[in-house]
């Protein structure tokens, strides 16, 4: 299945309030007033067909307004929540550009940096924090937001203090406080741990707080294996007036670990309740659920009793598709995406229509595959929604192609070069990696790693020697201090043929650097040139015994490890 159906435990943000900046751009040939009053009729429709759950007239709607006036910034707002209710990364691109029309607003920014996190793109989210003014970044969204992403990368402690700074900015959010609740009850620590989750309780009392402390508890009990507790919080969870969908889905997962016995009547009742309601978006969540538990055939059938006018639309079809998917029906998937239209989907629909030509050994994969990217009209947050899609379908080849189309662009290199560049050093493809680390350099001229990178592999490799001494000698002298770039310099004055300037810039490196087998490698290299090759030996042994070392370096080990 495609997993970004998958919804992430991230707290969403509110949606932005937004004034239209200056006056109205308007065609030539329209009065100054018509074309206002057009933008605003454009917009209340736009508003009113997204509350009916008519996502595709919404979206109509907001895309004539942003022809008329493409700096309108109230549609954005409108299609990003299109985007966040059919669970689609699309909603990506909008606030994307809703960064760029509102000139990087900070909670635009913040905006895209909570969807990012929402859809999984961690690097995506990165850069919107990155970007935000300093003042910015000490806001408690701002504080917030990096502590999620510092609980992803798994530094837990950091995401803590991040929390509670939060929590002390701003008392009246109790989602802060929260937050660093769930990472108490994980840090291993059983007193902390019980306290947070009798605080969480306690929580669970107020209002305002208990969905979401009923959500942590929820977590914990999962992670302890305890599934008759798990079972009556997600009671709880799903008795709450106007309990979300994803609440209801919650104590359906737990339905069918410890009440299977209710769990079918549960499902029908849901499915039910979210098809009288005839909002597409919330069907879209319920066919999702089914089809990450395997229900792929119940999808269909699903499908197929929903009125016309509603289950012909998107995302219904996405969900449809996934569903061929997972039944491996490709015949029936590619006669149904083939003369489909999905709109501003029409990418996504081009590369499932590319899956199934290939699965069924139709040489004409490749076509459709340039016809989605195509379809992208250069968007990188829809290309980067195709790479995605590509790596988990193994198509190494067509994720690589479309990360360099991002890669050349202005928007978005940053991320896709970082995806390129774990790529060609997983493969220990030396020689296209080096076009990685010149480019990463070409975004960013005076990032030292990416100096150091460029000048370490530029001289494995005997290319542009010059520039790799130079950026070597560069990099060492503004920070000697750093053992990469040390061991960078060394080498670099090696092939210089200054054993003496090599010696110096490794001599005083610490052990626990040595354990890096490149640099343990260049450490190696100097010994040798200044005779002792009997010093050498453990380290070069070492380094190839690591296996982490590229063909080069390898190379270089071995030929020093002759007599």
């Amino acid at each position: 299945m495609i997993s970004w159906f998958r919804r992430r435990p991230i707290c969403a943000l509110s949606a932005i309030g937004v004034v239209i900046a200056g006056s109205v751009a308007a065609l030539f040939f329209l009065p100054g007033a018509l074309a206002s009053w057009q933008q605003r009729r454009l917009l209340t429709s736009a508003r009113a067909f997204f509350e009916r759950g008519d996502f595709r007239s919404a979206m109509i709607s907001c895309r004539q307004l942003i022809q008329l006036n493409p700096n309108q910034r109230e549609a954005y707002p409108i299609l990003i929540a299109i985007g966040e209710e059919s669970n689609s990364p699309q909603a990506l691109t909008w606030a994307s550009k809703l960064v760029e029309v509102s000139h990087h607003d900070p909670r635009a920014l913040s905006q895209l940096a909570a969807l990012a996190l929402k859809f999984g793109e961690l690097e995506v989210a990165q850069e919107a924090l990155n970007q935000l003014p300093a003042a910015s970044k000490e806001t408690a969204t701002a504080l917030s937001l990096q502590a999620t992403v510092d609980v992803v990368q798994g530094s837990l402690i950091h995401a803590e203090a991040l929390f509670d700074r939060a929590a002390r900015l701003e008392p009246s959010n109790v989602s802060h406080r929260l937050n660093s609740l769930k990472i108490q009850m994980q840090l291993g620590d059983p007193v902390k741990a019980e306290a947070a989750r009798h605080e969480l309780e306690e929580l669970a009392e107020n209002p305002h707080a208990r969905s979401e402390a009923l959500r942590a508890l929820l977590q914990d009990a999962r992670a302890h294996s305890r599934s008759e507790r798990a079972l009556g919080i997600a009671e709880q969870l799903a008795s709450i007036p106007d309990a979300s969908i994803s609440d209801n889905l919650l104590r359906l997962d737990e339905l069918g670990v410890s009440g299977p016995d209710r769990f079918r009547a549960a499902l029908a009742n849901l499915r039910q309740k979210v098809q009288s309601s005839g909002n597409r978006g919330l069907i879209f969540q319920v066919l999702s659920w089914q089809n990450s538990h395997g229900m792929y055939q119940e999808s269909l059938t699903w499908k197929e009793q929903l009125p016309a006018e509603v289950a012909a639309g998107f995302p219904i079809v996405l969900a449809e598709s996934e569903a061929l998917m997972g039944l491996q029906d490709w015949g029936r998937l590619r006669t149904k995406v083939a003369a489909a239209d999905w709109g501003q989907m029409n990418y996504l629909r081009l590369a499932i229509y590319s899956r199934a030509e290939r699965e069924l050994s139709n040489g004409q994969f490749r076509e459709r595959w340039e016809s989605a990217l195509v379809a992208t009209a250069g968007e990188w947050n829809a290309l980067l929604e195709l790479a995605n899609l590509a790596e988990r379908w193994g198509w190494e080849e067509q994720a690589v192609q479309v990360f360099w189309i991002i890669a050349r662009q202005s928007q978005g290199q940053n991320i896709a070069l970082k995806r390129l560049y774990k790529f060609y050093s997983d493969q220990r493809n030396t020689r296209e990696l080096y076009k990685v680390a010149k480019r990463i350099l070409e975004v960013n001229p005076n990032d030292l790693i990416a100096m150091n990178n460029v000048a370490a592999l530029g001289l494995l490799l005997g290319e542009d020697r010059e520039q790799a001494l130079k950026l070597a000698g560069e990099v060492y002298s503004r920070a000697p201090s750093v053992a990469a770039f040390a061991g960078t310099c060394a080498f670099a004055m090696l092939k210089a043929g200054q054993t003496d300037r090599a010696f110096d810039a490794v001599k005083d490196l610490p052990s626990k650097a040595l354990e890096d087998p490149s640099i343990a490698l260049y450490y190696a290299l100097v010994l040798s040139a200044h005779g002792q090759s009997n010093a050498a030996k453990p380290y070069l042994e070492d380094a190839l015994r690591d296996g982490h070392l590229f063909p080069e370096e390898e190379l270089l080990a071995r030929q020093a490890l002759v007599p």
